[in-house]
């Protein structure tokens, strides 16, 4: 009945709870498809095809420079509520009322990220009730392990992504930068900021490859 049926999925939290790969299945290595395209090489084949940067090397090193800055600010801020939904994914405690976005609660500037808000991890995303320290206990060392680019939640990066680049897209067209030296005119639209556009750049799931040509 399920002959020649493939399934990829995300890696999560939850990886694939207790399952094990097989050729009929594949899982990410990263969070979800969102990790792979928040990369430095994607920002770099932006600036190149969308920003007419391809031909100035140190202009592409300092607005990546920024990038970098920003998102390791912006992960920083995010820890805490992904480590929440960390706890909670794997000890299966519902949350009040889903996942909330983070960019309320965060300021996203072209090489720095501020918080916006003063609330609390546990007011951002309240949980039906707290996990024990007895629960955590062997699961926080586990969660100190990811790096975060690759193992926080996707959908954080790329609400961060899109308003970077959104700030990156003003910053190019203004007579006085931040980041860029001389004014430029660049093709940023809604296409642009697109999963499908990242995605032409952006590296493939470790293993996917693999997966595929098993399959033809």
């Amino acid at each position: 009945m399920f002959e020649k049926v493939y399934f990829v999925v995300d890696r999560d939290f939850d990886d694939l709870q207790g399952e094990e790969p097989s050729e009929s299945l594949f899982c990410t290595d990263r969070y979800a498809i969102e990790n792979y395209l928040v990369e430095q090489g994607v920002v770099d084949n932006i600036l190149c095809d969308n920003f007419h940067c391809h031909g100035d090397r140190e202009q592409r090193r300092l607005i990546v420079a920024g990038f970098v800055s920003s998102l390791q600010d912006f992960n920083n801020l995010c820890k805490d509520v992904n480590e929440r939904l960390f706890y909670a994914r794997r000890l299966g405690i519902r949350l009040v009322s889903g996942v909330p976005e983070m960019s309320p609660h965060i300021r996203v500037q072209l090489s720095a990220c501020t918080a916006a808000t003063g609330k609390t991890c546990k007011e951002i995303l309240p949980l039906v009730r707290e996990p024990l320290p007895e629960e955590i206990a062997g699961l926080a060392e586990e969660f100190a392990a990811f790096q975060p680019q690759l193992r926080y939640r996707g959908k954080f990066l790329m609400e961060f992504f899109k308003k970077w680049l959104r700030l990156l897209a003003e910053d190019s067209s203004a007579n006085s930068g931040q980041l860029f030296r001389q004014p430029v005119r660049p093709n940023v639209d809604s296409n642009v900021l697109s999963i499908g556009t990242f995605a032409l750049h952006s590296p493939i799931p470790e293993g996917m490859r693999e997966f595929v040509q098993r399959l033809v």
